[in-house]
């Protein structure tokens, strides 16, 4: 592995991500909706800089399968992103199988 200034940012960066993940897992929260969606907000992005760290530090030349990881997640960011904000704005919001159309 080769180690960088870039590299030593997405470490710090990745660990914080991690240490928010395992906080609101932990604390019980008012609007069940809300945590959920920002849990797999944190999951995303949390796998698309694992991918970045894994090229800055040519890890992908040892383990196989792994750069491409967070490649197709960036898309997932906008959708998830809009609904977190709807259901923070609206406090009776409820996941419907109409917004499965803003992953489409």
């Amino acid at each position: 592995m080769f180690f960088n200034l870039w590299s030593i940012l997405l470490i710090a960066f990745i660990s914080q991500c991690l240490f928010l993940f395992v906080s609101l897992l932990i604390k019980s929260a008012g609007n069940q909706n809300a945590r959920l969606l920002l849990l797999f907000l944190l999951a995303i992005i949390f796998c698309v800089q694992f991918s970045n760290f894994s090229e800055a530090t040519y890890l992908y030349r040892t383990v196989h399968g792994i750069t491409n990881l967070g490649r197709g997640m960036v898309l997932l960011l906008g959708p998830v992103l809009y609904l977190y904000t709807l259901s923070v704005i609206y406090a009776d919001f409820k996941f419907r199988y109409i917004h499965l159309l803003h992953f489409v």
